[in-house]
């Protein structure tokens, strides 16, 4: 009986713990696949394959502190002789181009060895990590959504309008807060929930200074299908993103997206200098979106279908099996 290649890859992270942790349980349905970064050791006295996801650099003067697969990396020889996969999933990005601006460049030429596979959600990233890695070895692999959730008609029940919001506890502004509540302003009859999944909260918070924006309880896959099934509307505009789960989500359940980035079927938010412009732009989005009487279906079926997880399983089975011939003996100090 032939052995499926996924069952030699050890899934590593620090930098996205809790993707990671939900790629292992719902797309590959094998909890035990996930490691903590720490835990890199023991994956490679498994044999198995490291599987990174989000390359996490700390800071100047410590480029690859939190790097779970590089940690020694760069006084032995397990990069040069075992085969390993980085996949890199957005802030990563920006951390690989910031570090290679300060000058390091032993870490990118460990990261080009033919035995690693960089993999990448979208063409925009693979232009943007050919800047600092040329001459690595790639392949547009976009992760598929944890789950998907059925399309339904919008809930006639409910008096407001509601539009979603991804809005982490840090780093805010990066996704752009006060830009959505400028915007959010100006549709005072619509309320507009801001949620993170990893919240302490337990009962809604205004905003302050707004009326009709909220912090929101976390949301578990339970609480989720709660939230896309009562929206209308999923907003996600940072600075940079990669391909976010949250927009899949919303996306195979029909409701509208409003993104900064290309995407079929999705409304494209792009922003510039002028803050009175970038509001007038967001509010026109809003504005469109709220008007539509019900899910995209044909959206739901495109995205279904082109980030499956089935697609995304074959293609790592594909990629899994062409690196365990390269498997080698190797010790780890």
């Amino acid at each position: 009986m032939q052995t499926d290649p996924l069952q030699s890859l050890g899934l590593l992270s620090i930098y996205c713990n809790f993707h990671a942790q939900k790629l292992a349980e719902q797309v590959f349905g094998d909890p035990l696949m996930y490691y903590k970064g720490h835990q890199w050791r023991e994956v490679h006295a498994k044999k198995l394959i490291p599987y990174v996801i989000g390359f996490h650099c700390k800071d100047r003067r410590n480029q690859i502190a939190n790097c779970c697969l590089l940690n020694c990396s760069l006084s032995n020889t397990v990069i040069a002789q075992n085969p390993a996969i980085i996949h890199w999933v957005g802030t990563d990005i920006i951390n690989a181009q910031a570090i290679w601006e300060w000058g390091e460049r032993r870490m990118f030429e460990k990261l080009s060895h033919p035995n690693i596979v960089n993999l990448v959600h979208l063409d925009e990233h693979l232009e943007e990590m050919k800047v600092v890695m040329p001459d690595a070895h790639y392949e547009i692999v976009p992760m598929p959504p944890y789950q998907t959730f059925d399309v339904t008609p919008f809930n006639d029940k409910i008096l407001q309008d509601i539009v979603s919001v991804y809005m982490p506890l840090q780093r805010q502004e990066f996704y752009r807060k006060s830009l959505i509540v400028a915007a959010a302003k100006k549709f005072p009859e619509v309320r507009f929930e801001f949620y993170f999944y990893n919240d302490d909260i337990t009962t809604d918070e205004p905003i302050k200074g707004t009326v009709n924006c909220f912090r929101v309880p976390a949301r578990d896959s339970d609480g989720m299908k709660s939230q896309i099934s009562r929206s209308k509307l999923f907003l996600r505009i940072p600075y940079h993103d990669g391909l976010s789960v949250q927009v899949l989500e919303f996306a195979t359940a029909g409701r509208s997206v409003i993104y900064n980035k290309k995407m079929p079927h999705i409304d494209y938010f792009e922003a510039c200098d002028d803050n009175e412009t970038n509001v007038a732009r967001l509010s026109y989005l809003i504005g469109q979106a709220l008007k539509r009487e019900k899910p995209n279906q044909e959206m739901a079926d495109y995205y279904r279908v082109y980030h499956s997880r089935d697609k995304y399983l074959s293609q790592m089975r594909r990629i899994v099996g062409e690196l365990i011939p390269k498997l080698q003996e190797v010790t780890v100090a």
